[in-house]
């Protein structure tokens, strides 16, 4: 939804522009109205509107003055000015300080409608722009801090990731938690994902709050506390205490956690993981439940979805911003086998499928699951099932 101002010493045109655009067409749910530039600023601040439509003309701070002070403010609303004819001096000002766009008066309704729309569209674009570039971020940080806490990733690399990311990992010493969270049974996938990267922004401002360190999600329902100081014992379980009110009070769910040990180098990281690792395995009964990360789990759902459209992993990391070496690395420690056995075996399945239940020929059913060469595919076949498909469809 979107927010507009309009600004105009008269109020009669401030009414014209309102009543001349169907707003809800275009998504806007609230009209701010201001008589001048300095209302308009003190409205700004407490309203962020996303489009400003402002005269040039006006008593105390002009149009002018207005596009200016928020400027300076850094302060970047669409901005769409109002002029006369003998205001065009003032326009080319206006243009230098990147208004979006201007309306000559008197104001045509039909180019008002189609100025509000491609303001519209523009903040419609950004928002999504901005909402990938965050998605883009938050995955590269999971992935930064995963292969830290299992040591996959030089010194080197860890710096310049971390100052890409904007991140400070103080120097001291280091200790892991893993908090496994508990989820009800009726809960679904997606509905989870969001509880758990709910539950790892709360327990990261709290970290954060008391300068303990930080958290990120890690796969389908654990979360990862990384402390970067030394607190003793005591000062830690009391803390995962609050953390655990905090998570029970807000989210409404249940945490178990294993505390691995301290270590003084941000290389031994990983051995304080294993150990909170195996602190919580030991009290789910030494079984622990078969998890992926995130990043794994996004790509067996990708697999599932489009294998019969040949994906490679090099245009998959590229998609996931990871590198595909790493990608197909840690694929295979989760999932116990290679991208490409993984691909494969969708397709056999998927084909041995079609070999029981339709009339297909060999060659259709290999062109389906995506081989262009039949023999190929009964050879894949052949490796996955032991039995050529036609022995499978005519066993005698």
């Amino acid at each position: 939804m979107y927010r507009v101002m309009i600004v105009d010493d008269e109020p009669l045109v401030r009414q014209g522009i309102i009543r001349s655009v169907n707003w809800d067409n275009h998504g806007v749910e609230q009209i701010e109205e201001a008589n001048d530039g300095l209302q308009a600023l003190e409205k700004y601040r407490k309203t962020k509107v996303d489009i400003l439509i402002t005269d040039i003309k006006m008593p105390r701070m002009n149009g002018l003055e207005l596009i200016r002070a928020l400027r300076e403010e850094n302060a970047h609303p669409i901005i769409i000015v109002l002029s006369g004819y003998s205001d065009f001096e003032y326009l080319q000002e206006a243009i230098r300080m990147e208004v979006t766009d201007y309306l000559l008066k008197p104001l045509d309704p039909e180019e008002l409608h189609e100025v509000i729309g491609t303001a519209v569209s523009r903040i419609r674009m950004k928002r999504r722009g901005d909402a990938l570039a965050r998605a883009g971020k938050n995955l590269l940080r999971e992935n930064t801090f995963l292969r830290l806490i299992e040591g996959n990733i030089g010194n080197n690399e860890l710096k310049e990731k971390l100052k890409n990311l904007n991140i400070r990992i103080n120097k001291g010493t280091y200790r892991v938690s893993v908090f496994q969270i508990l989820s009800q049974d009726e809960t679904d996938k997606k509905e989870l994902a969001l509880m758990i990267y709910a539950a790892a922004n709360v327990c990261d401002e709290l970290m954060r709050e008391r300068q303990y360190g930080l958290s990120f999600p890690f796969m389908e329902n654990y979360v990862i506390l990384l402390y970067d100081r030394h607190q003793t014992l005591a000062q830690i379980r009391s803390f995962e205490e609050e953390v655990r009110g905090t998570l029970a009070q807000i989210l409404k769910v249940k945490v178990k956690s294993g505390m691995g040990v301290e270590v003084e180098e941000l290389e031994e990281v990983a051995c304080s993981f294993q150990e909170a690792k195996k602190s919580l395995e030991e009290q789910n009964g030494g079984t622990p439940d078969k998890v992926y990360s995130k990043l794994v789990g996004d790509l067996l759902q990708y697999l599932k979805e489009h294998y019969r459209d040949n994906p490679s992993l090099k245009e998959i990391a590229a998609a996931f911003y990871v590198n595909p070496s790493y990608l197909g690395y840690i694929f295979k420690k989760e999932y116990g086998e290679s991208f490409i056995d993984c691909v494969n075996r969708h397709k056999v399945e998927y084909a041995k499928e079609q070999l029981l239940t339709t009339n297909l020929k060999i060659y259709e059913i290999a062109e389906k699951v995506g081989f262009t060469d039949t023999r190929y595919f009964v050879k894949i076949f052949k490796k996955y099932m032991g039995v050529n498909p036609s022995k499978l469809r005519s066993p005698e």
